[in-house]
């Protein structure tokens, strides 16, 4: 589709979410995949099930459920999902049971929901409930999860993997990796192809004394380790034509390839990073305070300049996010709903679905005004509201913690002026839920010191 055709484009976008009541949660990385023809296929694994299995659930351009099947044995885990080189899909987890000891389990389905393959790789021991697959360059797959290895007790180690696999699914080759050998636990974070045809691939690991250690690691194409750098911490990387990385977590970084840090923005982070067709930037990033959450959307410029904020499934209890790119008209944003289901949701490239009232431009009943922002001291908040009722404003950081009460009681029509003492809070990034009776705002601050 052009970018005339994208402009022009009408799309209602709808909310809902889906496998609640069958116990489905998606894989870490995101369970949405559009159909060439419209519609998406959401996957996750369905704990309802005896014992838990891969499932599929298949949804039309409005949002209504088409089919719905279990897929494969179990007891297992879906990890990661694709769409394969030749238009079907490719499920990728764990089965567990005798003799398998959490082996790497790969299906294949058609867009009917059909079986075409099924397998069991044995030789890894597959830990970690983050993983990624990504289709290559050479037409074959890398698949990236954590290796664990039981050493003495009560100590365990497990490493970062990366796992080759051809198109017909053979594993090619597989390679361990890990910042701090055996002393600790790693997670896998994230993972991208670069341009020569090697890897880059982002781990943490947790130590004996719960330290962490951030670390991303570059390959070439047969697995071998060019370098190992600790980093801060990355949930999503995005290669760039020009050889780098653009790598977000706790913040927004362009890494070289050679692994130095060009520049770091504070103000950004967020757990999966995409590029739209406008060579634009969006994020997501989940958030909950034990009351309320909801996801965050976040669109900058190639300049790196915000460009709009919108939070969705606000009062659900969403602990991570996804976003993927919607035909050239929009975006996808999904999450994992507590304890169980998947939250998708629609959107046109402003961050406007006509099916969710947070993200509309409908007129507000008030307006909270933050500056200066970013701040490194006191933060000023100007309230302006035409209506009279019980208000509330509060601060939270991105891990949902709610570390400030800035005003609690009522409000009338006008102005209300509030502040805030930054100066014993450290640096990073803040949200603000401003709610009066039962409307609600929530906005971005960045306290840099």
């Amino acid at each position: 589709m052009t970018i005339l055709a994208a402009l022009n484009a009408q799309l209602d976008g709808f909310e809902s979410t889906y496998g609640i009541g069958l116990g489905v949660v998606p894989p870490y990385s995101g369970g949405v995949i559009e159909f060439q023809e419209g519609g998406y296929l959401l996957c996750g694994t369905s704990y309802i099930t005896i014992p838990p299995v891969f499932h599929l659930i298949k949804i039309d351009e409005q949002g209504d459920i088409i089919a719905q099947n279990p897929v494969g044995m179990g007891p297992a885990q879906l990890k990661a999902c694709i769409e394969t080189h030749d238009g079907n899909f490719l499920l990728i987890g764990s089965l567990s049971g005798p003799g398998l000891a959490d082996s790497l389990y790969t299906v294949v389905v058609n867009s009917d929901l059909e079986l075409i393959h099924s397998r069991v790789h044995f030789p890894p021991w597959l830990t970690s409930y983050r993983a990624s697959v990504i289709r290559t360059s050479d037409g074959n797959y890398m698949y990236m999860d954590t290796d664990h290895w039981q050493l003495d007790f009560p100590w365990d180690y497990s490493e970062l993997l990366l796992c080759k696999l051809s198109a017909d699914l053979d594993i090619i080759w597989m390679e361990t990796y890990s910042n701090h050998a055996g002393m600790g636990h790693a997670h896998a974070k994230a993972l991208a192809e670069s341009s020569d045809g090697g890897f880059i691939a982002a781990g943490v690991t947790f130590g004996m004394e719960n330290d962490v250690y951030p670390f991303i690691v570059r390959t070439d194409s047969i697995g071998e380790m060019i370098w190992l750098k600790n980093i801060h911490d990355v949930n999503s990387i995005l290669p760039r034509p020009d050889t780098t990385f653009l790598m977000l977590g706790s913040s927004l970084s362009l890494v070289s390839d050679s692994g130095s840090i060009a520049w770091s923005k504070d103000e950004f982070s967020g757990n999966q990073l995409i590029e739209d067709i406008w060579s634009d930037l969006v994020f997501s990033n989940s958030f909950w305070d034990g009351t309320n959450g909801g996801i965050l959307l976040t669109k900058i410029s190639t300049h790196y300049e915000l460009l709009w904020e919108h939070v969705f499934g606000s009062g659900l209890d969403i602990r991570r996010s996804s976003v993927i790119n919607r035909n050239s008209t929009g975006y996808v944003l999904s999450g994992s709903v507590q304890p169980y289901g998947i939250y998708l949701v629609e959107m046109d490239m402003n961050g406007i679905s006509n099916a969710s009232p947070n993200s509309n431009d409908s007129p507000e009943s008030f307006e909270l005004v933050i500056y200066p922002n970013p701040v490194n001291n006191e933060l000023s908040l100007n309230l302006i509201t035409s209506s009279s009722g019980a208000c509330k404003i509060s601060l939270f950081d991105l891990s949902g913690r709610n570390i400030a009460e800035l005003y609690r009681g009522s409000v009338f029509p006008g102005t209300h002026e509030y502040r805030w003492d930054s100066s014993k809070y450290s640096s990073g990034i803040y949200l603000v839920r401003t709610i009066i009776n039962s409307d609600h705002r929530l906005q971005r601050v960045t306290l840099i010191k």
